[in-house]
């Protein structure tokens, strides 16, 4: 369970008629033991016990339950890690120590690894709740309360906004470290698509037209400004970094805030969620992770980005996958002869769970917002998605709902002509613009490793759009 070797020990004590139910190890022992390990907590094993009971070491108190006569002592850090770098595996102990002092939650079976340049996170066995972390939200710091520039690769904290509080700053001055002490940021500063291809001026404004929302309009802004690039550059390192969360009640502003620890959780479709908790039992709030290994023989713990495409895990989040379940059709028109037309946009925005109506309950995120606008004689999408066997109908069902949008009196024949046309047009249009970008990307003077990336997303989004051509429609 424990991968740092030097913080293991076990030390066998025995009581003395002290307490028949109470074991205390001398105390000189005990700080030797703290100190030679940074410990931050004991595991303490009665005699035949299944499971250890975690207390927490606080400057030179050891707080104790009654114990077995014989108890056997084995002492760790908060975190377990794999980790040889002794400058990131002290930074790693401050961040978890800074979430502990402050009310949160870490549990003994999670494990960081660190690497081919990235942190991961590891079940080594049961956990002992229903969380493997917990960060109180009065550490979580909102990303624009914080200045920061990029000098000589590094990121640099120039200043932060008078609300910031002393823990909300050592946390972050941490993370930031560990950042600037591993070749993650700079990593991302040389591979982040919108930082390379900026002098392919066609792959980059045929990238930004197959998205739409509030994050592409900031890289289109940023990309027309000569000295953008430390400012994209801070911006798409930060976006799987930071989620929209309400701080400390159910009620609470929309906060974009950076997330400490929990980041090092890579994306799965399968992973879990980020939580908020709040309750009465919880000061404030706090964001938590549950446990969730969905990868066959692994035991890496994923977290869920939520419900993205190849496309979107690419631009939005600069990694490349093709573990994905569907594809999210590019913005486009579709002009349905009879009928009006539909405005389709690509915005990850579901219809929220309590406007379904009854007969769309299950669809999930692949309902859209529907809206109708009499004058243009049009409906508009927040979004279409193009599915794969798993959903079979879903396409169909929301089409046949943006029909009905129109409010005309038609009959089950002339919707499922319409339905038919508009499946149609959307496939068409959708494989018209991979297959212009993987021309594009054909004649790129690109590096090799950003053209790979690219054509295994090209090739991912067809496979799956052309199986519902031939599978589905």
């Amino acid at each position: 369970m424990i991968c740092d070797d030097i913080a293991f020990e076990c030390v066998q004590f025995f009581g003395h008629g002290l307490h028949p139910y109470l074991v205390i190890p001398h105390p000189s022992i005990i700080r030797l033991l703290m100190a030679l390990s940074k410990v931050r907590s004991l595991y303490l094993l009665p005699d035949a016990a299944t499971c250890p009971i975690v207390f927490l070491y606080a400057y030179d108190k050891i707080l104790m339950h009654s114990l077995a006569p014989s108890t056997t002592i084995i002492y760790t850090t908060i975190m377990n890690h794999c980790i040889e770098n002794p400058e990131i595996r002290n930074l790693l102990d401050r961040i978890c120590q800074t979430i502990v002092d402050h009310g949160g939650y870490i549990d003994p079976q999670l494990t960081i690894r660190y690497e081919k340049d990235q942190f991961t996170m590891h079940q080594s066995g049961e956990v002992s709740g229903e969380h493997l972390i917990k960060i109180p939200h009065d550490l979580l710091i909102p990303y624009h309360s914080v200045d920061l520039d990029v000098e000589g690769g590094k990121i640099i904290i120039a200043d932060y906004d008078d609300s910031r509080t002393q823990a909300q700053k050592k946390i972050f001055e941490d993370v930031i470290a560990l950042y600037n002490t591993t070749p993650i940021f700079e990593n991302h500063y040389n591979n982040n698509p919108w930082l390379n291809y900026e002098k392919h001026h066609q792959i980059v404004a045929l990238l930004l037209r197959g998205r739409s929302g509030k994050d592409l309009s900031v890289i289109r802004t940023m990309l027309s400004d000569r000295d953008y690039k430390d400012e994209l550059a801070l911006f798409t390192f930060f976006k799987k970094r930071i989620i929209h969360t309400r701080i400390n009640s159910r009620s609470g502003a929309i906060t974009e805030v950076v997330l400490p620890l929990i980041e090092f959780l890579r994306h799965h479709p399968a992973g879990a969620p980020y939580e908020n908790l709040y309750g009465e039992d919880i000061i404030g709030g706090q964001m938590a992770v549950r446990p969730a290994m969905p990868v066959p023989d692994s035991d890496e713990c994923y977290t869920s980005y939520g419900h993205i495409d190849a496309l979107e895990a690419y631009l939005h989040y600069g990694f490349v996958t093709q573990n994905v379940s569907f594809v999210r059709s590019v913005p486009l028109h579709i002009k349905v002869e009879g009928l009006g037309s539909f405005a389709v946009n690509a915005n990850n925005i579901p219809l929220p769970a309590q406007d379904v109506p009854a007969h769309l309950q299950g669809l999930g995120h692949y309902l859209p917002q529907i809206k109708y606008f009499e004058q243009k004689n049009a409906v508009r999408l927040s979004h279409l998605i193009i599915p794969r066997a798993n959903a079979p109908v879903s396409l169909k069902r929301v089409l046949r709902e943006a029909i009905i949008a129109f409010g005309r009196d038609l009959d089950e024949a002339e919707i499922k002509a319409y339905i038919a046309d508009g499946e149609q047009q959307l496939i068409e249009q959708n494989l018209a613009f991979y297959s212009e970008l993987a021309s594009l990307t054909a004649f790129s003077s690109a590096s090799s490793p950003l053209v790979q990336d690219l054509e295994r997303i090209i090739a991912c989004q067809r496979h799956i759009i052309e199986f519902y051509q031939t599978n589905l429609m």
